[in-house]
C-alpha cells in the first residue's frame, strides 16, 4: 500500500497532447480566489530567485490561520517540488468571483475580469497590443503557464437561487470570454484549470440545513466547465491545456480519510491529519495532494493519466 506521503492523485483530466515527457514554465500567471492567493500586490515588488511570489514574504497571506501564513497549492509547487527556477505573478484575491456583475452580492473583491486589468497593466508594453511589457518583458506563450481557479464563490453565493444550472452556463459564457482574452489577445497558450472542490462537505457546508442543495449545483458547473476545456484544448493540440478534477481528489480524500494521513473528514486545523484549516479553506496538507497532482502533470504531459489514491 502506498504512503500517504507520495504522490496520491485520483484522477487528473489531461487535454491535449504535448511533445515531451516534461514541460517547466519559468512564469506563472495565477488568477482566482482564497484557495490561491498569497496577497501579492503587483505594483510592489516583483518575484524573484530569492522570494518566487515577490511579495509579501514567502509564503505569502492567505486566509487559512490567524497569521494567515500557511502553505497553498502554489507554494507547494514552487518551493517544495520544484527544481528550476518559476516565478509566479499571483493575482488571486479572496472573495473573487468570475465577474461581479453577474454576482454583485458578496462584496466587490477583485473579480477574474480585474484580475485580467492588474495583469495588463503591470506586465504589458501599456499601449493595447498585450504585447510583454511593463515589470516583466521577456514572457511568452512557451515559457508561461495561466492557472485559473474560480466558482467557489459564484456558486457559494448563488446555489438556492432559482435556473442554478442556466446560470452556471451564463458564468461560463463570461469565463471562458475571459480565457480567450487571455489566449488570443496576450497570446497565452499554455492554461491549468481547476473545477470546483466538494464545498458542500466543508464543515460549513455540512452545517448548513440547504446544503444538499449545492451538491447537483456544483456538479453541474464541473461537467460543464470540463466540456469547455474539452474543447478549448482539441483547438491546440501542442498546448498544455489541463484541467485538474479538484472534486474527485478532495472527495477521495474525505473519502478515506485515514487511509491519506488525515484523522477524520471533518478535522480542522493546520496539522498534517487535518484535512481543514477552517470551516470553508482546506488545509495545508491538503493543498500539499492539490500540489503533487499538479506537479503529476506536468511530469507527464503525452497522454490522460490516471494515478492510484488510497
Amino acid at each position: 500500500m502506498n504512503s500517504p506521503w507520495e504522490v496520491l492523485v485520483l484522477i487528473v483530466l489531461l487535454f491535449g497532447r504535448v511533445a515531451g515527457a516534461q514541460r517547466t514554465f519559468k512564469y506563472w500567471f495565477v488568477f482566482g480566489d482564497s484557495y490561491t492567493t498569497v496577497h501579492f500586490n503587483y505594483t510592489s515588488t516583483q518575484p524573484s530567485p530569492q522570494n518566487p511570489i515577490g511579495n509579501p514574504p514567502f509564503p505569502g497571506v492567505n486566509t487559512c490561520t490567524p497569521t494567515g501564513r500557511a502553505p497553498n497549492w502554489l507554494n507547494y509547487l514552487l518551493n517544495t517540488y520544484n527544481t528550476t527556477l518559476t516565478l509566479a505573478y499571483d493575482f488571486a484575491v479572496a472573495g473573487a468571483k468570475v465577474d461581479n456583475s453577474l454576482v454583485p452580492i458578496g462584496g466587490t473583491p477583485a473579480s477574474f475580469v480585474d484580475q485580467i486589468s492588474r495583469f495588463d497593466d503591470g506586465y504589458t508594453d501599456g499601449k493595447g497590443s498585450g504585447r510583454p511589457g511593463g515589470m516583466l518583458n521577456d514572457w511568452n506563450g512557451d515559457n508561461s503557464i495561466v492557472a485559473i481557479w474560480f466558482g467557489i464563490n459564484d456558486i457559494g453565493l448563488t446555489y438556492n437561487q432559482p435556473n442554478r444550472s442556466t446560470f452556471n452556463d451564463e458564468l461560463l459564457d463570461r469565463y471562458f470570454e475571459l480565457v480567450t482574452q487571455l489566449h488570443v489577445k496576450y497570446e497565452l497558450q499554455n492554461f491549468l484549470f481547476f473545477n470546483m472542490p466538494p464545498m458542500d462537505r466543508s464543515p460549513q457546508g455540512v452545517q448548513m440545513s440547504n446544503h444538499a442543495t449545492e451538491t447537483p449545483i456544483i456538479a453541474d458547473f464541473n461537467a460543464k466547465l470540463a466540456q469547455r476545456v474539452q474543447a478549448f484544448a482539441f483547438s491546440n493540440t501542442t498546448a498544455l491545456r489541463v484541467l485538474m478534477d479538484i472534486q474527485t481528489l478532495i472527495g477521495s480524500l474525505l473519502d478515506n480519510p485515514q487511509e491519506n494521513g488525515f484523522a477524520n473528514a471533518t478535522s480542522v486545523g493546520t496539522g498534517r491529519e487535518d484535512i481543514w484549516c477552517n470551516a470553508s479553506h482546506l488545509s495545508p496538507a491538503a493543498h500539499d495532494f492539490i500540489a503533487r497532482a499538479v506537479v503529476s502533470v506536468l511530469n507527464d504531459t503525452q497522454t490522460k493519466t490516471s494515478y492510484n489514491i488510497l
